[in-house]
């Protein structure tokens, strides 16, 4: 399931090396990788508000599985949510998931090539 978030992330490799060459501040980069966190924290938040998150197979996982109805699970815990709730944590999830990963990617890059 999160082999997608890895292909995104190994897309966006040389993108971000590129970036992290570009940036002579440390100032800039430290301040770069903490605005790409916060995106990662607002799933995070709305995982603990929604009760769950989007990306759970529960076609195939939740035994009470209905057609047309929305599901959150976390720790084997199942939470039927309206599709508009649904659509928000998918997409912050989405969204959160893949910018943790590249703003990671940037640190991994920035420590190993020594670039200060």
């Amino acid at each position: 399931m999160y082999l997608r978030y890895l292909i995104i992330a190994s897309i966006f490799f040389f993108t971000i090396k590129g970036i992290i060459q570009s940036i002579k501040s440390k100032k800039t980069f430290n301040l770069l990788v903490c605005l790409l966190f916060i995106p990662f924290q607002f799933f995070f938040f709305i995982t603990l508000l929604f009760g769950g998150s989007a990306l759970n197979n529960a076609e195939t996982e939740y035994e009470l599985y209905q057609a047309g109805h929305y599901y959150l699970e976390s720790h084997g815990q199942w939470t039927e949510v309206s599709h508009g709730k649904y659509v928000v944590a998918l997409i912050s999830e989405i969204v959160g998931i893949s910018t943790f990963i590249i703003a990671f990617v940037m640190s991994l890059i920035r420590v190993f090539t020594n670039n200060e």
